[in-house]
């Protein structure tokens, strides 16, 4: 007997939960036909609920959906499972491929498989491995790369080998990662995202608000140099390790400059907000970058207001600090001058600055 996922129109947005509970409803928690709910915009985690259907004679197929998180142990208790032929696409017709009655191909599912399940003789674990992000990679860190891809175009990305398949990450020292353009580390025994480097990689679309969730990623976060709309999410407040280069210029980046954004104050080497579309005033907040040692640049973008003086904080820089080609106004703060490192990199040109009240300043502008 073989299930053949067919091509279906997509449907609202609706829960696996809510897909559980109508069975629990309408069929007294009992799949006795083929149900085939693959290829529409079922999502949300696999609920606990669905180990305590009572039984899945026929198919129970998911797959082709959004469903993410992790597979509960409960499912363990699903033991009166028919055995079906689930053949993943019409292309493909060597039956049988997988022996279990429930499929979840080609989901967001992310971390380990539970032993309890593996170690099942009515389950075919490729029934999670196959299209989904299985592995050691947390899946926190899974979901947010995930949520990048689907939020800047990742299917036309220049280089976007293997990502979408499999764990970001695998091994104990996985130095790159498995998904092109990132690196990872292993640190007392788990798995991070130290680097994604998407500088110029024809980036197309926003950035989503779950970039925060890279809390260990400390090195490098590079998506220059691309096409990204929309505003900087405030919860990039959230990548606190970071601590060598933060690089979003050369976008269509808009709105104002998140003030959260302040808290990144481990950098050491670059913060590139340049060429954008960025508005409003520079927050105080980034007078935080006492470690910045390299480069602070928000040219061409139209910035308004005054230079915050906090700035005067960034005594370490010594290749630039560039806010040419904005809407600043007012007088350059005098606390600027005590940026001593700085040789023919500091330019405020291109503004609506009122004047220029030490002559440390008058020399670089």
């Amino acid at each position: 007997r073989c299930a053949v996922l067919p091509q279906v129109q997509s449907a609202p947005s609706v829960s696996l939960e809510a897909v559980i509970d109508m069975i629990n409803r309408t069929a007294g928690g009992s799949v006795d036909a083929a149900f085939d709910v693959s290829q529409n915009r079922i999502g949300g985690p696999i609920p606990t609920e669905l180990g305590a259907l009572t039984k899945i004679d026929s198919t129970f197929l998911l797959n082709h959906n959004s469903i993410t998180g992790t597979i509960p142990t409960e499912l363990a208790k699903l033991t009166d499972i028919g055995a079906s032929c689930i053949v993943a696409s019409p292309a493909q017709s060597n039956c049988p491929q997988y022996l279990s009655g429930l499929a979840f191909l080609s989901n967001r599912l992310c971390g380990t498989i539970p032993d309890v399940i593996s170690d099942m003789e009515n389950y075919d674990v490729r029934i999670f491995e196959n299209g989904n992000f299985l592995g050691d990679t947390p899946c926190s860190l899974t979901s947010a790369l995930a949520d990048l891809y689907s939020a800047a175009g990742g299917e036309y990305w220049t280089s976007n080998s293997n990502w979408m398949t499999g764990s970001p990450c695998t091994g104990t020292t996985a130095d790159p990662g498995e998904w092109e353009k990132i690196t990872c580390a292993t640190v007392n025994g788990v798995i991070q995202v130290s680097e994604i480097d998407l500088n110029g990689n024809n980036l197309v679309g926003s950035l989503p608000t779950t970039l925060g969730r890279l809390t260990t990623m400390t090195r490098n976060l590079k998506l220059g140099s691309n096409k990204l709309t929309g505003s900087i999410p405030t919860e990039i407040g959230g990548i606190t390790a970071i601590h060598q280069v933060l690089d979003l210029s050369k976008n269509s980046l808009s709105g104002p400059i998140p003030s959260e954004i302040g808290v990144l104050t481990l950098l050491t080497q670059d913060f590139f907000l340049d060429t954008n579309e960025l508005s409003q005033a520079v927050p105080t907040q980034l007078g935080q970058f006492i470690k910045l040692e390299r480069a602070f640049n928000l040219y061409s973008n139209d910035l308004s207001s005054a230079i915050p003086s906090e700035l005067g904080e960034l005594a370490k820089l010594t290749e630039g600090f560039d806010m040419h080609f904005n809407k600043l106004s007012n007088a350059i703060p005098t606390q600027l001058g005590i940026i001593p490192k700085l040789a023919n990199s500091f330019k405020l040109n291109a503004n609506s600055l009122s004047k220029i009240v030490r002559a440390s300043c008058r020399e670089r502008v």
